[in-house]
């Protein structure tokens, strides 16, 4: 409940703190989930899906995302098999991050932008709700008006405690709602 909170009113404040105009989009999103470390040892390589919110002033905004991240499990690992079944099970893990963004360029142009966030994990793969940092960089190209395409790579860390990073690729189709 809180959490929900705390999203409402950072959109909400970025809408009244504003000077200027305020564009509002819509993201589309799927690509590749890369494991590291300590991640890595539990799933292998899978993929995502998911959809952003932003509302951008110039060249800042603030974004909410979700994502859903299919993997396989490793089944080398005795630790995380059940009924001592060894067949590879697939995990998910669902992520739901926001924070500001910071863009560099011209919306109607090829512009740049990278992402500070803040992300709460859960899933199959660890049947918690974990929180962790997140971090990442992207563009994003229009193709016309109310359309651009995005490319993005974010750097999640699943549970502040546990540290376990993971990378995601994502491409998609932005939508502007009020252009």
């Amino acid at each position: 409940m809180k959490t929900t909170l705390f999203v409402l009113l950072s959109f909400l404040s970025v809408n009244i703190c504003a000077q200027g105009k305020q564009y509002y989009t819509g993201t589309f999103t799927a690509g590749v989930f890369i494991p590291f470390e300590k991640t890595g040892e539990r799933v292998k390589t899978g993929y995502n899906f998911g959809m952003e919110l932003e509302a951008r002033n110039k060249g800042f905004a603030v974004y909410l995302n979700s994502r859903i991240n299919y993997t396989r499990m490793n089944t080398e690992s005795e630790r995380y098999t059940y009924d001592y079944i060894t067949n590879a099970r697939p995990y998910t893990i669902i992520e739901l991050n926001m924070g500001p963004r910071f863009y560099f360029g011209k919306m109607k142009e090829l512009n740049a932008n990278i992402d500070l966030g803040f992300g709460l994990y859960t899933g199959s793969y660890s049947k918690e709700l974990l929180w962790g940092p997140q971090a990442g960089f992207g563009i994003s190209y229009p193709v016309s008006k109310k359309l651009s395409l995005a490319l993005n790579g974010r750097l999640n860390v699943l549970g502040i405690d546990y540290g376990q990073p993971y990378v995601g690729i994502h491409t998609g189709v932005k939508y502007i709602l009020n252009q």
